[in-house]
């Protein structure tokens, strides 16, 4: 299947209604095709937006959450060690695509969510605009799109509100039943028409009327018009039909924030709690505690360090956690920092420096810097400011600026321990150095280094971290999910490292003897890679180690 991934220009914010048109004209362009309605209708199209600026997850801004780095999950086979939210994400799409009728042309879906169907798949229905929605309480439901129905035919959409509270809610159920919007939309050839000229389509000309689309809303603006009762009135989006799909067996995460990333990951490690079900790694004694792509050597507690994502990181053991810390892109580095609750660090390399984020973890990047309720590291931005020292005036900062693009974020060639430390620190030391480095450094806004990170360098550092901590998970196969990941891709990745091939296991010291099957299979395949002509020895030992567990049963 062709791919093709685009972002908004330079300087414009389109929405999701926008940004929708948008990429489908540019990938219309891309195609050769000169007709925009034949091209629309060669194929089904699925469009995946990326999660716009990632305000409350900023360490995926510049990806996109789309290419969050996923764990692998204990209860899973087959995983891979690079696979991202998109990877986990795509079959239930093409699952749902599969299912559409002919009618749908286009499926649009919200990047940073996650539907897992556990059961079967309702029929899907014909109409102009089909949404696919979830059973959940009004609390659950207050922070996403919510679609009330007819109580007797659920499927038939008469209101949907954006963010609705859950006061709202409640009162609205009193007579209609309420499903959460989990972000899949089917749209027919006539929806997509009427989606293009709300966002300034001329079809005549084959182009938007202001060469670049309108900024215009899929959620806040064109779902308000849809439905037998909308609260916004306009005839041409209300003469589409609509339809829902009410998923009964299914799970739905969402990576929205900080939070949410911690929740939905540690919930889906837990989606299996039947160990006997667990295999080799039957335990379930995993914290809320994620390490991936990285060398850590820091002491954790379960219970002290609750809520830690590292990733992409080198963290040496001179640093001390506490808990709700997202660490990304951390350098090699010998530094001793203590972390406060709360405390998140982001390195991100811009041209041929770092910029150092420092964030917390319920900050929203979202506000005025002169307004109390404007927070940074979890306290108001004013308080970072008096603390150090330091004037808006001072920092050539206006003070109505809104956080998202306020010029905060140093830039260096490398970084002093102290500095960190004093970056985010609740009572930070009173240093005149230090103040002096951050006002003039050369400074970027969240917005900024979003745009301007340099991903071939994030990429790659990731993929040499990966390869590094390879001999590490092999050496603890009885406690770790190595064996159960994707052998092909697994040995690719090891083979092209040069590493050494772990010791070799012995069927009498394991608690499990299918491992040593898969070591030895494991091991063939690096060897294959290798060009070592030993590696058909190895298979032929796994297969007959699998031969006599299967005649052990029965002696």
């Amino acid at each position: 299947a062709h791919a093709f991934a685009t972002f908004d220009p330079p300087g414009q914010q389109l929405g999701s209604g926008g940004g929708t048109a948008y990429v489908l004209e540019q990938a219309w362009k891309t195609s050769g095709n000169s007709s925009f309605s034949q091209w629309l209708n060669d194929s089904g199209k699925l469009i995946l937006h990326g999660g716009g600026e990632s305000r409350r997850l900023p360490p995926y801004a510049a990806p996109g959450k789309l290419f969050i780095p996923m764990p692998v999950f204990r209860w899973d086979l087959g995983q891979r060690l690079d696979q991202t939210l998109l990877d986990l994400a795509e079959p239930t799409l093409q699952h749902l695509a599969r299912a559409a009728s002919d009618n749908a042309r286009v499926m649009v879906a919200s990047g940073d969510v996650l539907v897992r169907l556990e059961g079967k798949l309702p029929p899907v229905p014909d109409a102009d605009v089909v949404f696919f929605g979830l059973w959940v309480k009004p609390e659950e439901a207050r922070n996403f799109g919510v679609m009330f129905c007819d109580r007797g035919e659920p499927e038939k959409l008469v209101t949907f509100l954006q963010k609705p509270s859950p006061d709202v809610i409640r009162e609205k159920s009193r007579e209609h039943a309420f499903l959460v919007d989990v972000g899949i939309w089917l749209l027919s050839e006539r929806a997509v028409d009427c989606l293009m000229k709300k966002s300034g389509w001329d079809a005549d000309q084959q182009g938007f009327a202001q060469a670049l689309p309108e900024t215009y809303d899929l959620y806040g603006s064109w779902a308000l018009n849809l439905g037998s009762a909308p609260v916004e009135i306009d005839d041409k989006v209300g003469a589409l039909t609509t339809a829902v799909v009410p998923l009964t067996d299914a799970g739905f995460y969402h990576f929205g924030t900080c939070s949410d990333l911690m929740d939905s990951v540690y919930e889906l490690q837990n989606i299996v709690s039947d160990q006997t079900k667990l295999g080799a790694v039957p335990t379930l004694a995993q914290p809320r505690q994620f390490v991936q792509n990285s060398i850590f050597k820091a002491p954790l507690c379960r219970e002290e360090n609750d809520a830690l994502w590292v990733e992409n990181c080198h963290i040496p053991a001179s640093w001390r956690m506490a808990s709700e810390h997202i660490l990304t892109g951390v350098p090699e580095n010998d530094w001793t920092l203590k972390l406060e609750k709360g405390v998140c660090l982001d390195f991100i390399p811009v041209a041929d420096q770092l910029a150092l984020r420092v964030y917390g973890f319920n900050d929203a990047f979202r506000g005025a810097l002169s307004s109390a309720s404007t927070c940074w590291i979890n306290r108001p931005v004013s308080e970072w400011f008096e603390r150090r020292g330091i004037t808006m005036e001072e920092a050539g900062i206006d003070p109505r600026t809104d956080l998202q693009v306020a010029p905060l974020f140093p830039m260096l060639a490398s970084f002093e321990p102290g500095f960190v430390q004093w970056m985010f620190s609740a009572e930070p030391e009173a240093s005149a150095t230090w103040k002096k480095c951050w006002i003039e450094s050369e400074r970027r806004s969240a917005r900024q280094v979003a745009q301007q990170a340099n991903l071939r360098e994030v990429y790659s550092r990731r993929k040499t971290l990966r390869m590094d901590v390879l001999p590490i998970m092999a050496k603890h196969v009885e406690h770790s999910v190595f064996y159960k990941l994707d052998l092909e891709a697994t040995a690719d990745l090891y083979a092209a490292s040069r590493h050494e091939l772990p010791r070799r296991l012995e069927i009498a010291d394991l608690r499990n003897p299918m491992i040593a099957l898969h070591e030895r299979m494991f091991r063939a395949a690096v060897q294959r890679r290798r060009g070592d002509e030993q590696w058909e020895l190895l298979e032929q030992d796994a297969f007959q180690i699998l031969r006599d567990q299967i005649v052990d049963r029965y002696k």
